[in-house]
């Protein structure tokens, strides 16, 4: 597999030299741009959506980023406290917890984008991001709980969320 993806990019950058070349027939050259571009083009395309979408959620996503790590570190240290901490078990929950964060919002995305932009939508959007970051928010709480011994957050904050 290593192979062909070293052939693959050792082809990428032939096409670019040779596009550049002044020496080279203009077919070949015409040729080196359109492979070039067939590569990289999907790739800027995403990169610039991606780029638009992380400007408008600023906030949203170091807050997700935040509350992800946040509750990596927090659990990672309860579970440490009970005995029972490993690391693939880390691993594997905190990967989970940011792949079932990334496809719920991506749904739930886009089921809204295609309304357009509204005073309406805004606000679903912004119910759509509340609800997104009390899926990690919620566990934070949850550790916090378990470690003040059930003093805090109070315990019928505690029952609301798990209900939630």
């Amino acid at each position: 597999m290593f192979q062909f993806l070293k052939l693959n990019y050792f082809k990428l950058c032939a096409n670019i030299i040779l596009m550049g070349h002044g020496d080279t027939n203009i077919l070949i050259r015409t040729d080196s741009f359109f492979r070039a571009m067939a590569i990289f083009g999907p790739i800027v395309f995403i990169s610039e959506i991606l780029d638009i979408w992380f400007i408008e959620n600023q906030s949203f996503t170091l807050f997700t980023a935040g509350f992800v790590v946040a509750n990596a570190v927090i659990g990672g240290i309860t579970h440490k406290i009970k005995g029972d901490f490993r690391f693939e078990t880390f691993f594997i929950q905190t990967g989970k917890m940011t792949g079932i964060i990334t496809l719920t919002y991506l749904v739930l995305e886009g089921i809204v984008s295609p309304i357009g932009v509204n005073t309406v939508t805004s606000g679903v959007i912004a119910v759509f991001q509340v609800a997104t970051l009390l899926y990690p928010g919620s566990k934070i709480l949850k550790n916090i709980f378990i470690w003040s011994d059930g003093e805090h957050p109070p315990k019928f904050i505690m029952e609301r969320l798990i209900q939630f």
